[in-house]
């Protein structure tokens, strides 16, 4: 019985330990991308992309914003400025475009990254329906599209983080399949005991 139960134990922390270390990152990523799919402008205050913890949509990691048009002195360059606060006048630092569906806000990298997740920060003091309806996208240094989703900026905080779900490589996979092996099968024994 000793025995049984100390399998079973190692089993549950093969099986914990290859699910945790699973790596969730969309590599070479060189872009991302957030258009609008409404007749709306768009206005985004604060467009984060971590690889490993490190902002690289930041300017001075060196990130480059750029935007499909440009409305009421609402530069690109406010979108990646670390400035989070979405209140347009007041802080002087959300983007603004002249409107329409399609219009984008994007920033390319200095170099390729490994993408985790990305944050978004919506304008504040007005016009939060604007941010119900977006793409993010993410692109390859060739303007390849490595994932496309659909995002929506959330009308109470105007804040959303999106997390890539972990795709595991082939010796994470193997660990997972030797620890629900190694369960099953201790399972199996305790049932015919």
């Amino acid at each position: 019985m000793k025995r049984n139960c100390v399998w079973c134990v190692l089993a549950a922390i093969v099986l914990v330990a290859s699910v945790q270390s699973a790596q969730a990152q969309i590599a070479n990523v060189s872009r991302v991308r957030i258009t609008q799919l409404q007749n709306e402008a768009l206005s985004i205050a604060e467009l984060l992309a971590f690889d490993n913890g490190t902002n690289v949509a930041l300017a001075t990691n060196g990130g480059v914003a750029n935007q499909d048009s440009e409305g009421f002195g609402g530069a690109a360059s406010r979108g990646i400025d670390g400035n989070t606060n979405g209140d347009y006048f007041g802080a002087n630092s959300t983007t603004h475009n002249l409107g329409g569906i399609g219009g984008f806000f994007e920033v390319t990298f200095s170099a390729p990254a490994e993408i985790d997740s990305v944050q978004l920060f919506g304008r504040t003091d007005c016009c939060q329906p604007r941010d119900d309806s977006l793409t993010l996208t993410l692109f390859d240094g060739m303007g390849a599209v490595l994932l496309a989703t659909p995002v929506s900026i959330p009308d109470d905080d105007q804040e959303v983080t999106v997390t890539f779900n972990a795709v595991p490589e082939p010796a994470t996979a193997a660990l997972m399949g030797f620890g629900a092996v190694a369960l099953a099968s201790y399972g199996y024994r305790r049932r015919k005991s």
